[in-house]
């Protein structure tokens, strides 16, 4: 699905889009939502993910299995 409108400032979501094609992460602040990062995925129905974000001064990682995608 996709984050609610109603998602408040200073939230982290994470999440898979609805017609299940790519993993996203927005954050809300100050009433502006910003997507930092789109990684497009194809998974087996039925089967279970693992999905780490790993967030620094440097940048962020989304790691799932074994492979990362990379965004600013």
């Amino acid at each position: 699905g996709t984050p609610s409108s109603g998602t408040e400032d200073g939230s982290w979501t994470l999440y898979v889009t609805a017609d299940g094609s790519a993993v996203k992460f927005v954050t809300r602040s100050g009433g502006l939502r910003r997507e930092h990062l789109s990684a497009s995925i194809s998974w087996t129905a039925g089967q279970w993910y693992e999905l780490i974000l790993d967030y620094t001064e440097l940048g962020l990682s989304l790691y799932t299995s074994d492979a990362a995608d990379e965004e600013d």
